[in-house]
């Protein structure tokens, strides 16, 4: 909340991520990463973006779910595993899509299903058609623990499932590899 409240400039990178997140719903497109040194606006930025999406962009009536997550702010956002636990959690009660207990057995299999859920999420309640999208954000990559494959990237689809757009921050750190295809704000 204080983030949007104090939250100055940045107008063009706001429009950027308002056409990514909202034309094209049934389009397919790649996650977009946002970029840049620490100190640099980014947890603002996303912070806007959900406000001024829940707040304007989006009556409720249009069917647009946002999932925000802070990063490193706690245990259960420091690991990879709890982290997608978290969402899949959350994704379950907003779609009622169950989650394939197997797959929550361990961080290996939950990087691996999560790609997976989001694809079924769009062939289920986020069918074209539907009138329902999901905006996922997540804020600073960089602080998510290293351990099982969370810098690597694996467990994010290359493209994002039609109805489903994905938009993560992070500080450039050499550690996280970021696809080479990726859409990128700097």
């Amino acid at each position: 909340v204080n983030k949007v409240k104090t939250f100055c400039g940045q107008e063009e990178q706001l429009v950027r991520l308002r056409r990514y997140l909202l034309d094209e719903p049934g389009v397919a497109k790649r996650p977009l990463f946002v970029r840049g040194l620490s100190g640099m606006g980014k947890t603002s930025l996303l912070a806007q973006c959900v406000a001024m999406t829940t707040e304007q962009w989006c009556p409720p009536s249009e069917g647009v779910s946002v999932v925000f997550r802070y990063l490193g702010t706690s245990a259960m956002s420091y690991h990879i595993g709890d982290l997608l636990l978290s969402l899949l959690d959350q994704l379950q009660l907003l779609y009622g899509l169950p989650v394939d207990e197997e797959a929550t057995e361990s961080s290996i299999l939950l990087c691996r299903y999560f790609p997976q859920y989001l694809n079924s999420l769009c062939q289920g309640p986020l069918a074209p058609g539907s009138g329902r999208r999901l905006l996922l954000l997540l804020d600073s990559l960089d602080q998510l623990s290293p351990r099982d494959g969370a810098y690597s990237l694996a467990w994010l689809p290359r493209i994002c499932p039609p109805g489903i757009r994905l938009v993560f921050s992070s500080v450039p750190a050499a550690e996280i590899r970021f696809p080479p295809d990726c859409e990128l704000l700097e």
